[in-house]
């Protein structure tokens, strides 16, 4: 299953954009593009930043995490941005392994007060910003599929 339809419903106080790639690095980059202009007369462009932020943090983890041991030519990843007032719902679905342990992780943020940018580590910031700029954060394995649900207050 791949494919990239783009469905964008309107309605006076809800919108919604959803999708379904390969879990692909070029596709997460497209997919944040289409989610960005599909919202961008709609949020603020402090919050555009914030849901592209949370999102390309979700779904790069997805692409390195859950698929690196999966040789399944099925692979997905499913997209509903789900924008009521001033709540985003971003839920995504994929068929990759299950998170470790099975729950999101919770780092603290890595300290950076005083160290030198070029010493800062490359990664670790992820889950410290998605936990971070969520309201909220659910993470379930249901049916061979990991499901991740964020709250964002607008």
């Amino acid at each position: 299953m791949v494919y990239r339809p783009v469905e964008v419903n309107r309605a006076p106080s809800r919108h919604r954009f959803q999708c379904c790639i390969p879990p692909d690095p070029g596709e997460v980059r497209h997919t944040l593009v289409d989610l960005q202009q599909a919202l961008s007369d709609l949020v603020s462009p402090s919050w555009l930043a914030t849901i592209e932020l949370v999102g390309a943090e979700v779904l790069n983890n997805i692409v390195e995490h859950s698929f690196t041991d999966c040789a399944n030519a099925n692979a997905f990843i499913e997209i509903d941005a789900d924008l009521r007032d001033e709540f985003l719902t971003l839920k995504v679905v994929d068929n990759g392994v299950a998170m470790p342990g099975g729950s999101v992780p919770r780092p603290p943020f890595p300290k950076v007060n005083g160290v030198p940018v070029e010493d800062l580590p490359e990664g670790g910031f992820g889950w410290a910003l998605i936990h971070e700029l969520s309201s909220e954060v659910h993470y379930k394995r249901s049916d061979d599929r990991n499901v991740l649900t964020l709250l964002l207050k607008l």
